[in-house]
């Protein structure tokens, strides 16, 4: 169980960073005057949260397969224990 909770904490932890790092992305927007003056910058943000996204993502993955797999272990005790 702990490790489900470590896996929704961090996954909870990069989608805060991702919707924080959007609402940076919309006030830099907001406040331009002029685009260029900030393109580098919000090219930045976006490989960031492209980056982000892709983490979540393995996360997400990774606590499938941890699922799947204690799953499988439950079902094997399962059989187990009505043979018994």
């Amino acid at each position: 169980m702990d490790l489900f909770d470590l896996l929704e904490e961090r996954v909870g932890s990069v989608l805060k960073e991702v919707n924080s790092l959007r609402v940076e992305n919309d006030e830099l927007k907001n406040a331009s005057k002029s685009m260029e003056d900030f393109s580098s910058e919000i090219e930045n943000l976006k490989s960031e949260n492209r980056e982000l996204k892709e983490k979540i993502e393995q996360e997400q993955s990774i606590h499938k397969n941890v699922e799947s797999r204690v799953d499988s272990l439950l079902e094997k005790i399962s059989q187990y224990t009505k043979g018994v």
